[in-house]
């Protein structure tokens, strides 16, 4: 079924679509398979005055998710306007740190309002950001919406169904050309025990706070995944760690896709660069990764992998490379359901052995990450962050 669009009725000012995102599978034989929209911006302004109204497929899983989705997504993309020209850095004040805080807690005050929806009243939850400025998510008949307002008045907004704009036009996935050469390596025995220094337990729930342990030291970790534009702070294994990173949308930078990286670990700076090549059909292919983590330098090649007999999926990579003196085989694998994943490989000669678990709820449910791992804990920081990414 198409996305249906929404916009502002009698809106006197211009009106685009922004940005997007979808979703695909591998071909089954149908010839008319296409891949599916999830997310499309209709962005209108006038002057000052600005909103964005955002169609969402519905996933079914309660307003919690796209409050979140809509609020940070806000506050990043202000945080961003905001930007030093001259450094290209974020300015971030006291007011916008305290609504970025708040909005990774789901701290925001939300209030109920309505509004029409192609002349129907609808409920919609409203949080009101800063003078002028407010966020509102709300389930329509056939899409949740999503609005960002700079300087347009909640009172008496009416949204309508929008079909003289052209929606954009995803290609459709296919089935993988040929085979990856690289097999993703064979349990060779149970997992038995694992010493104190080595386990790993981590929990990522409520789509942004990662916690537990690692080699018996806390972990906690605001983490914004899965989107292009994401943010992480807090700590591991006591040590404190932010990022913020980009990644090119696939459906519109192809086949050579980017993903850029900056942040801090133990108060050293860091600065990751990829690029990522897809195959025809979006399958990944290979790709690069190179940068620092401190004084320490990243280098690393990534491939396709066969996946493991019995998981089912066609998300399996093999990453090989060095960060300083360390050198690294970590070969990643994810179900094709999105419930279970494993890493596996060996970091200074050492083997690395994570499972991933994920059970769905109406909070958006969690993923568990259990296993052992002994190396850098930064290499161990970006593994786990892009395994929790795709699943």
């Amino acid at each position: 079924m198409p996305l249906p669009l929404y916009g502002v009725e009698g809106w006197p000012g211009q009106r685009r679509i922004g940005s997007y995102s979808g979703i695909g599978r591998a071909g089954r034989g149908d010839e008319d398979e296409e891949a599916a929209l999830i997310s499309v911006e209709v962005i209108y302004s006038h002057g000052e005055a600005s909103i964005t109204v955002t169609s969402h497929r519905q996933p079914g899983s309660g307003l919690g998710a796209l409050q979140r989705w809509v609020s940070q997504n806000a506050i990043r993309t202000a945080l961003w306007e905001r930007a030093d020209d001259e450094s290209g850095q974020t300015a971030i004040g006291p007011e916008a740190n305290r609504l970025q805080s708040a909005a990774q807690r789901d701290e925001l005050p939300w209030q109920d309002v309505t509004i029409a929806v192609d002349g129907q009243p609808t409920a919609f939850q409203l949080c009101e950001m800063s003078d002028g400025w407010w966020v509102a998510a709300g389930r329509g008949q056939d899409a949740d919406l999503t609005l960002d307002s700079r300087h347009v008045p909640a009172a008496g907004l009416a949204l309508v169904r929008v079909t003289d704009l052209p929606a954009p036009v995803l290609r459709p996935h296919q089935h993988r050309p040929e085979p990856p050469a690289r097999q993703f390596p064979a349990d060779t025995g149970p997992v038995g025990d694992i010493p104190g220094h080595a386990r790993i337990d981590l929990t990522f729930e409520r789509s942004r706070l990662l916690s537990g342990s690692v080699g018996g030291q806390s972990v906690r970790l605001e983490l914004n995944v899965p989107t292009h534009n994401g943010a992480a702070a807090g700590t591991i294994a006591g040590i404190p760690v932010s990022a913020a990173w980009v990644n090119g949308d696939n459906y519109r930078v192809y086949p050579d896709v980017p993903s850029d990286l900056t942040g801090s670990f133990a108060g050293q700076p860091v600065e990751l660069h990829a690029t990522f090549h897809l195959e025809p059909g979006y399958f990944f292919d290979r790709g690069t990764i190179t940068g620092h983590i401190g004084a320490e330098a990243l280098d690393a090649t990534v491939e396709a992998a066969a996946p493991p007999t019995g998981l089912g999926g066609t998300r399996t990579v093999a990453a090989d490379g060095t960060l300083g003196s360390t050198e690294f085989t970590i070969y990643a694998t994810i179900d094709g359901p999105l419930t279970s994943g494993k890493l596996r490989g060996r970091v200074a000669g050492t083997p690395i052995r994570i499972d991933a678990a994920r059970t769905h709820g109406p909070d958006g449910g969690q993923t568990r990450l259990t296993g052992s791992y002994q190396g850098p804990t930064a290499l161990l920081a970006l593994t786990a962050g892009a395994l929790l990414h795709f699943i």
